[in-house]
């Protein structure tokens, strides 16, 4: 199994981990002004983290760029008051450590990992896909488990397993 050359960083994390919408202007590109404002309110009101952009923040639908300029955004808002933790999906699982090296480029501090999009594979499969996307970074990591949006469910035996290697 693949293993990142720097141990993952271990990530404390506790309370309020919200998966923020995408404000969008009427050109449909993205509000940037409007989604530090919102973060910034977030921040004051006591959520211990951001997670961006995830389902409801329109992730599967933004291009790499997009999902950077949100990433950069959030994270000259924040500053080190709270950790930014991006939403990694993707279809397949070298676009998901793309995504992932571009979001530690752009200073998250972790990442929530979500399966395949389109395939469902067997454990196998799905535990090289969150291995190598575990892997690709030394961010903490959180595994996304969604069984009715994404086919797949990972039970705690084998998040345990896959624990047991990060």
């Amino acid at each position: 199994m693949p293993t990142s050359s720097k141990p993952m960083q271990r990530a404390d994390w506790n309370g309020v981990f919200p998966a923020i919408t995408t404000p969008f202007k009427a050109d449909e590109s993205i509000d940037l002004d409007l989604f530090g404002r919102h973060i910034a309110w977030m921040a004051g009101h006591g959520c211990t983290a951001l997670v961006t952009p995830g389902s409801l923040g329109e992730g599967g639908l933004l291009s790499l760029d997009e999902k950077r300029s949100l990433w950069t955004r959030a994270v000259e808002v924040l500053g080190d008051a709270l950790p930014v933790v991006a939403a990694v999906g993707a279809c397949g699982t070298r676009e998901a450590v793309e995504i992932a090296h571009a979001a530690q480029a752009c200073g998250c501090r972790g990442l929530m990992v979500l399966p395949p999009y389109a395939y469902v594979g067997d454990w196998r499969e799905t535990r090289t896909h969150f291995a190598r996307v575990f892997a690709a970074t030394p961010l903490g990591c959180m595994l996304y488990n969604n069984p009715p949006a994404y086919g797949t469910d990972v039970l705690p035996e084998q998040l345990a397993d896959l624990a047991d290697e990060f």
